[in-house]
């Protein structure tokens, strides 16, 4: 991981935790936002960042940090009655994020996104179902009831919306990246800052005034470009 993708974590996991923070009680499981917070990773951060953030996340909360949900923490929220659902979140995320890797890419971002956070909600449930009926000596219907039936329509709203201010996210960072790459422009032949493999935006220096496209005067326009061989972020 670079420095970049590292930066991307903590942000992450920092979000986690507040996320978790948004408590609302409702019998042994609490309703928090972390769905929601699960739900921007996949599609803001690649397989290794997410599953990096989750990770860290429950690596801080079991050695005693106050991030999980009511601001708790330590090694006993891990193997308490609702454990199974913050141990399931690493193995939903990275199931999710190897399907998602598997899926065409010609489908928008948005339905591989949707795609993989079902899957992730889905493997959470599964394991916080198991962990409740075994820690709580449920049966399988009474964890059911308890643990995913009163939270399966707002996880799916939750996960919607997750998902597409992730795929908001990731556009932008995506663009932010291009900002810090340069290309050279084959109609003004200057340096511009590379936005995607077809588009550049460069600044041709002309007096007068400033117009868009081939009359800029130091205003951004779209044009043709192939790479300059400079390093990321080099100054013009």
């Amino acid at each position: 991981m670079n420095t970049r993708q590292i930066a991307y974590v903590g942000v992450s996991v920092a979000l986690l935790a507040v996320s978790a923070w948004i408590t609302l009680p409702i019998g042994p499981v609490p309703f928090t936002l972390q769905t929601l917070a699960l739900a921007m990773l996949s599609a803001a951060l690649d397989r290794t960042g997410a599953c990096a953030t989750v990770a860290v996340y429950l690596l801080l909360g079991t050695i005693g940090l106050p991030v999980f949900s009511g601001f708790s923490g330590g090694i006993g929220s891990i193997f308490g009655p609702t454990g199974g659902f913050l141990w399931g979140f690493l193995i939903g995320m990275l199931v999710a994020m190897t399907v998602k890797g598997m899926l065409p890419e010609r489908l928008p971002l948005l339905v591989r996104t949707l795609v993989a956070d079902s899957i992730l909600l889905l493997i959470s449930y599964v394991c916080g179902t198991f962990q409740l009926m075994v820690v709580g000596s449920m049966d399988v219907i009474a964890a059911l009831l308890i643990a995913v039936v009163p939270f399966v329509v707002p996880d799916i709203v939750k996960l919607v919306v997750g998902a597409q201010v992730g795929c908001a996210v990731a556009r932008a960072a995506r663009l932010i990246a291009g900002l810090l790459k340069l290309g050279h422009c084959f109609s003004c032949r200057r340096i511009g800052f590379v936005i995607d493999e077809a588009t550049l935006f460069c600044f041709r220096p002309l007096p007068s005034r400033v117009m868009i496209g081939t009359q800029a005067s130091g205003y951004p326009h779209r044009c043709g470009f192939r790479m300059a061989a400079m390093a990321d972020g080099a100054a013009l």
